[in-house]
């Protein structure tokens, strides 16, 4: 099942507002970030351009920037070498707002991150950096580009988000606190909030109990 997220209409607008900033955004594993933002990018973007520092693209995307960097004395310097670097990763890149770069797991490349005051000040497409361990970038090799950046956090399925997935939201987002409400619908959102303290708000987890329909189900998955 699609969980909605309310991230998403905080992506959407960064994507309006333009900035030119560096969107990093940052949150534990397992709640979702790169599957928000895949889906973002490809729902809003004419090209995407995905690069994984855990995995072989990461790799692959350093071997672009090792090449560009070569050089010989006597001959030009490649004028924008970052740019040359992602061309060589992706031969369908274009600099343009049709474009959108996503790197994961940036905590794994000092090299890569310390890429953000470009991407900030010498592209003209969007760019995404994220992560599940942010706090390495505050190891002296990585260089934090004051200004250049904005910063979103994505947590596990906040009550609202839990309730959506369950059919409940609009019983949330319109039930009297001050007890005006019909009773039953009291009830209801209770017994809705007492499975989000039991099965909490990682997606996986919720999308277990939601498929099976079962608590069981969901405690195997945990192993417990």
């Amino acid at each position: 099942m699609e969980l909605k997220r309310d991230i998403y209409k905080n992506l959407l607008r960064w994507k309006k507002d333009d900035t030119g900033k560096v969107l990093q955004v940052s949150g534990a594993r397992q709640v979702g970030k790169t599957h928000i933002l895949k889906k973002f990018a490809y729902e809003n973007f004419r090209h995407v351009v995905y690069i994984s520092m855990a995995e072989s693209s990461g790799e692959q995307f350093l071997q672009c920037l090792d090449k560009v960097g070569e050089w010989e004395p006597g001959t030009p310097r490649e004028e924008r070498p970052v740019h040359k670097a992602f061309e060589l990763f992706d031969c369908d890149f274009r600099d343009t707002k049709d474009t959108v770069i996503v790197i994961d797991e940036i905590q794994e490349s000092s090299r890569v991150f310390n890429l953000v005051r470009t991407l900030a000040r010498e592209f003209d497409c969007y760019a995404i950096i994220t992560g599940s361990y942010l706090g390495r970038l505050l190891s002296k090799e990585f260089f934090l580009p004051a200004g250049d950046f904005e910063d979103l956090t994505l947590e596990t399925l906040t009550f609202a988000e839990f309730a959506e997935a369950f059919g409940k939201r609009e019983l949330y987002e319109n039930i009297d606190l001050f007890g005006g409400s019909d009773p039953v619908k009291y009830r209801e959102l209770k017994a809705c909030f007492e499975l989000y303290q039991r099965i909490g708000g990682y997606p996986s987890v919720v999308n277990m109990y939601l498929e099976h329909e079962a608590w069981n189900a969901v405690m195997q998955s945990l192993g417990v």
